[in-house]
């Protein structure tokens, strides 16, 4: 991986995860590991409200931290991929159907 290829993974994976969900209207499906998670918009927001409330300062989820929360509590993939993804899918979908190719 290049230099120039490390920055810009970095400024991803450093991203407002909700602030990217907003902009594409969409919710977010994570994969890492051989575990998948499903975040809706609200989801997020009421927890960034409950943790803001407990700390005393208002969080922002960067990417890499659901990616790192998707690592440690999600469900097992039956794909069973050891990589990782995170795709915004339409808030329309249920989970399931987000799940889905």
């Amino acid at each position: 991986m290049t230099k120039k290829q490390k920055m810009a993974l970095d400024e991803i994976m450093n991203a407002d995860a909700l602030n990217g969900m907003k902009m594409f209207n969409g919710n977010l499906v994570v994969r890492t590991n051989g575990k998948r998670t499903f975040f809706t918009i609200e989801s997020i927001e009421s927890a960034i409200k409950t943790m803001s409330e407990k700390s005393g300062k208002e969080l922002r989820p960067r990417i890499i931290d659901l990616v790192n929360f998707c690592d440690k509590h999600g469900e097992e993939d039956p794909k069973g991929d050891t990589g990782g993804s995170f795709t915004f899918v339409a808030r329309n979908l249920t989970e399931e159907q987000a799940y889905e190719d």
